[in-house]
């Protein structure tokens, strides 16, 4: 779920802008965490400037990322 306010949570995920961490799409890490209710957080559109997300749980967030490439 999108989150509008930077400073509602403190943030321990993120992926870069234009899919340049290891060729993970930052749109679809976005969808993947609306579809597992992960709140996220972009400056701008998701694929030019990157996500912040809030997951606790590592094989969560791994499976997100697997699914976003």
């Amino acid at each position: 779920m999108q989150i509008y306010r930077h400073e509602d949570f403190d943030w321990n995920r993120g992926v870069g802008p234009f899919g340049n961490m290891a060729g993970i799409d930052p749109r679809l890490v976005a969808i993947e965490c609306d579809n597992f209710g992960i709140p996220w957080w972009t400056s701008s559109w998701p694929y030019s400037g990157g996500i912040s997300a809030y997951c606790t749980d590592d094989e969560l967030w791994e499976r997100i990322i697997e699914l976003s490439k």
